[in-house]
């Protein structure tokens, strides 16, 4: 049975209704859910701009209606009580295309006292600042996470076991929060199979300001994408390199992948002003998890029901040069390429900068419009998740993308 008429029949009333609102469906079964309806734009015909690095489809010069478009319902049972069971489907498109509903949380939770809760089951991920609210866009100013700081670790959920501990003293709070699972998560280049997933989060909030740093720790086996293996295979087998059989054994590591991200982050809401940063670090073993370093900053004021904002980013990758060789002086060109380009597979450095407005028309209800300016700093080789297109290796001629591509958007976010 398909949620999408639910999920239709939902939209429309919470649209139309000025009192949005949870559903009790009786005493012991509550109904929330949460969406945005979405229209984006790139500028360029020939880099793709993906909302989201998860996603097959990105917008080539192009209107898209599937970019930011989310629709998710969460059923909890014994919404009242200490011992709780959530389940909560996403439609949103994946890395196949598809927008078939996939459960996104599905836990047993248990509220032990008024300052500890675990879960057990498929679990949030808390990764970074707004891990829970990943996909909830109305919960967040901007249009959409910026993924200059959350492509380093597109993991959202993981099956295993949560804990979050809170405590009070005036008017501090601090908190921890950790995660120990499994998870898996699928983009262009590879299937990402985390056999084994470490988190811890501290957090510490006074008054306006929260601060927040996390730890998180994954090991994984990758399975490549067919266009990924056929680069390595041609790579292995070509008489241009000398020893690239030897440097990929070594720095293309499949198996047993160990890779990490350290977070810190700080944010200002007094309910006027609203200021928001993270950064993070991600070492690892395998050029398929490039070791990388990102950040981002946002600054906004509420005027009433508005709220313009201004953001900036970047992403480096800070990953060590292959050493890869030419056999012969001829092949010196397309040899760098394939240094510079980890193998073909691209090197996503770039700076993102935009601006938006939120409008608050109703309850529950927000309208976003956001440009976007993203820069890649190497166009002849910078291809990644979240901005791909064609780089063909020398003597094939060069890819005429200039590095620059803009895009608007347009959201219509609620929840209920």
């Amino acid at each position: 049975m398909t949620l999408r008429p639910l999920l239709a029949l939902v939209i429309l009333n919470g649209v139309l209704s000025q009192t949005a609102h949870a559903y009790d469906l009786d005493d012991n079964v509550r109904l929330e859910g949460f969406g945005t309806l979405g229209a984006f734009k790139a500028d360029d015909p020939i880099a793709s701009v993906h909302a989201d690095p998860r996603e097959k489809t990105g917008s080539l010069n192009e209107v898209r209606l599937d970019a930011d478009t989310v629709l998710a319902a969460q059923f909890t049972v014994n919404p009242h009580g200490d011992l709780k069971g959530v389940m909560q489907f996403v439609s949103k498109q994946d890395a196949y295309g598809s927008t078939w509903p996939k459960i996104e949380w599905a836990y047993l939770g248990w509220d032990v006292n008024a300052s500890l809760n675990v879960k057990a089951g498929r679990v949030v991920a808390p990764v970074f600042m707004t891990s829970e609210t990943r996909n909830v866009a109305f919960a967040q100013v901007m249009a959409r996470p910026m993924n200059t700081m959350y492509q380093m670790n597109p993991i959202t959920n993981a099956n295993g076991v949560n804990f979050k501990w809170n405590t009070r003293i005036d008017d501090k709070e601090f908190g921890l929060e950790g995660v120990a699972g499994k998870s898996a998560v699928t983009n262009t280049t590879a299937k990402y199979q985390a056999k084994q997933l470490f988190g811890l989060a501290a957090r510490y909030t006074q008054g306006p300001w929260t601060l927040r740093a996390g730890l998180t720790e994954v090991k994984i086996d990758v399975a490549l994408s067919a266009t990924t293996a056929a680069k390595v295979a041609a790579l292995q087998a070509s008489p241009a390199c000398s020893n690239c059989t030897a440097v990929l054994n070594d720095r293309l590591v499949l198996t047993g992948v160990k890779a990490g991200v350290q977070t810190i982050g700080a944010m200002y809401d007094d309910d006027t002003y609203i200021v928001q940063a993270e950064w993070a670090t991600r070492p690892g073993n395998s050029i398929l998890v490039p070791d990388a370093r990102g950040w981002y900053a946002m600054a906004g004021k509420r005027i009433h029901a508005w709220t313009p904002y201004v953001m900036l980013g970047q992403f480096k990758i800070t990953e060590a040069d292959l050493g890869l060789q030419p056999t012969a002086p001829a092949y010196a060109s397309a040899i760098q390429f394939y240094n510079d380009s980890f193998v073909g597979l691209g090197r996503g450095d770039r700076k993102q900068i935009g601006a938006g407005v939120r409008w608050d028309f109703a309850p529950k209800l927000a309208l976003k419009m956001q440009w976007d300016q993203y820069k890649v700093a190497h166009p002849a080789y910078g291809t990644n998740p979240a901005l791909s297109y064609d780089i063909p290796a020398p003597p094939a001629t060069p890819s005429a993308f200039d590095g620059k591509v803009n895009s608007l958007t347009l959201n219509l976010d609620f929840i209920f």
